[in-house]
């Protein structure tokens, strides 16, 4: 491949045949080729007028590929990439991560004023019903916007704590009313506090198919029964069990092969019981099903139970000095008085700069809690100072984004624990605990 100015196109030339190896190609051309959708590759080589000519051309979004047909065989002989093309693409991708950023910002000022305010109503059923509600549609909004990956970012989801009782109740909301009314569904949780450590749009995605397939298996009047159990108070049971048809003994141990069904029917209606159980391993969680042919079938979930949330009235008597520093003026508001009314002495700075200068001129903060992006001098480079300085705090790192690969720079400047917006104001009350 030749470097060729940015105003111009970018020619790369290699063979290979179509649907083998690509031995022969450049490493690029091979990607660009691979990436095809089958049916284009289908619908152009017949549209085609290969017995013309031994060589055509076709164009596909940004590129223009040259083909050639030698002995009823057809190669990739070049491909032509529009520069132009490629400055759009840029822009494009450049435009969907500022939006995403914004979006996740608005997102996650919106989930921490509920919190806030469903502090403020714990005991005003009507208001935290709708609280629960809001929160939940907040979670899927975060959780769809960053299933959109660019090529640089990861795949990597949020692994978060969530109360499985809020997920069920708004999971059964949505769905109830499309249920046939010869089905009734059933919930019982006398554990409605207990956490799981999931993936909020992975988990209710999960749920959400299992209550289907129940809904699927039964043929007349039927019931689903949801329940939750703990066990050994180390763990969560949800169970979903249904009195449809039942799984026959020879299909059991099938029942988790990628693209397994006993569905008849031409199109897929969930992800499938073998992406369900991959989700459930990312996040150590196991799956059983217990089936009679003719009877029903259970399907019960163990997820590890998540540490008992810690009420503020126990860390009251914990109290210590805590330092915020971040520049978004309604986050350092909301978490300051969501810090104080949980017994801590709060004080917050809007940049790193301010942050280094508090910082030295007091230096008596058990905790800084420091935002990884700042105006003026950003959370690592602020630490970096602070470190040089003798501050010996404690300090969490916070961030809208994964932080990938920087395990090592945490290490060399002893920042304690990385925490990911949205806060779940539970779990930072427990980090703060036991770091102080």
């Amino acid at each position: 491949m030749t470097n060729q100015p940015k105003n111009q196109t970018e020619n790369l030339f290699g063979w290979g045949k179509f649907g083998e190896g690509f031995v022969f190609l450049t490493e690029k051309l091979k990607e660009i080729v691979a990436a095809l959708p089958k049916k284009l590759i289908t619908d152009t080589v017949n549209k085609l007028q290969f017995e013309q000519s031994i060589e055509q051309v076709f164009y596909y979004e940004k590129y223009l590929f040259n083909f050639c047909k030698i002995n009823g065989e057809y190669f990739c002989v070049s491909c032509i990439i529009k520069a132009d093309e490629v400055s759009k693409w840029e822009n494009y991708i450049k435009n969907i991560k500022e939006i995403k950023h914004d979006f996740n910002n608005v997102m996650n000022n919106s989930l921490t004023a509920l919190t806030l305010l469903e502090i403020k109503c714990k005991n005003e059923e009507p208001k935290l019903t709708l609280i629960e509600s809001v929160t939940h549609n907040l979670h899927r909004g975060i959780n769809l916007i960053n299933e959109i990956k660019t090529d640089e970012e990861s795949n990597i989801k949020l692994i978060d704590s969530i109360n499985i009782d809020r997920l069920i109740r708004n999971l059964i909301k949505e769905i109830e009313p499309a249920f046939p009314p010869n089905i009734k569904i059933n919930y019982v949780n006398q554990f409605t506090k207990q956490n799981v450590f999931a993936n909020y749009d992975s988990l209710f995605r999960v749920i959400i198919n299992l209550i289907v397939n129940a809904k699927e298996a039964i043929k007349d009047i039927g019931e689903i029964n949801i329940e939750v159990e703990i066990k050994d108070n180390l763990f969560l049971l949800l169970k979903i069990r249904d009195n449809g048809e039942g799984i026959k003994a020879e299909h059991l141990n099938q029942i988790f092969d990628y693209g397994f069904s006993t569905k008849t029917k031409k199109t897929e209606s969930g992800i499938g019981l073998g992406f369900v159980k991959r989700i459930l391993n990312e996040i150590d969680a196991k799956i059983n099903y217990i089936s009679t042919y003719g009877e029903g079938t259970e399907v019960i979930i163990i997820f590890p139970l998540v540490k008992p949330n810690i009420s503020s009235t126990n860390l009251s008597s914990a109290k210590g000095r805590i330092l915020i520093a971040d520049d978004e003026e309604y986050m350092l508001d909301l978490l300051k008085e969501l810090l104080v009314g949980s017994g801590y002495e709060v004080d917050t700075v809007a940049d790193g700069e301010e942050l280094i200068n508090v910082c030295k001129s007091k230096n008596n903060y058990h905790l800084l809690i420091i935002d990884e992006t700042m105006p003026r001098t950003g959370g690592i480079e602020a630490i970096k100072i602070l470190r040089k300085s003798n501050i010996t705090s404690k300090i969490i790192i916070s961030s809208g984004a994964i932080v990938e690969d920087k395990e090592k720079i945490f290490n060399q400047l002893k920042i304690d624990a990385f925490l990911k917006k949205p806060y779940n104001f539970d779990d930072l009350l427990i980090l703060i605990n036991r770091l102080i």
